[in-house]
């Protein structure tokens, strides 16, 4: 269950028993307003939040020299720009401990977004110079090309990559 519907259920039973409690037999019509105006906006926010839901399902394959495992992941990150330099921060990052897996971003808030992935070589979950990457769409120096996700919708890519491209 939504953690919004469950919100309304809550303040809708409250309200009942904030009634009981104070021996109210009924509600005015003011209350009875401003409970249904409340009930009505926790509603809409839960459409307007229901139809900007982007979800991005990545499968990621390595095929470079390391193992994928628990020491050495692959940090799959979400950019709402191409990441250059250390100036930006993903929108969203996951881990991945076996190769081959799928990770799923939920709720993101921009498109288009950009797809990169590293491989961590020295186990620490930290991007060092020297570390493999592969992004969706690159070009010949990594650059990730674009990937629109519309409003409600989910977008499912693979991203594989190997040692080519290295931080440098």
């Amino acid at each position: 269950m939504k953690p919004l519907v469950v919100a309304v259920a809550v303040l809708v039973a409250l309200i009942g028993e904030g009634l009981e409690m104070t021996g109210a037999t009924k509600m005015s019509a003011r209350a009875r307003v401003t409970g249904l105006a409340a009930v009505s906006v926790l509603l809409m926010a839960s459409l307007v939040w229901a139809a900007q839901g982007r979800t991005l399902k990545v499968t990621v394959n390595y095929t470079g020299n390391g193992e994928v495992s628990a020491t050495n992941a692959v940090l799959v990150s979400v950019w709402t720009s191409p990441p250059v330099g250390d100036t930006t921060a993903p929108l969203a990052l996951e881990v991945v401990q076996e190769n081959g897996a799928t990770v799923t971003f939920e709720n993101l808030t921009a498109s288009p977004v950009y797809l990169v992935a590293f491989y961590d070589t020295q186990g620490d979950g930290m991007v060092a110079s020297g570390m493999p990457f592969g992004a969706h769409g690159a070009d010949a120096q990594g650059t990730p090309s674009a990937i629109v996700v519309g409003d409600s919708q989910t977008v499912e890519v693979e991203l594989s990559f190997d040692d080519t491209l290295r931080i440098p």
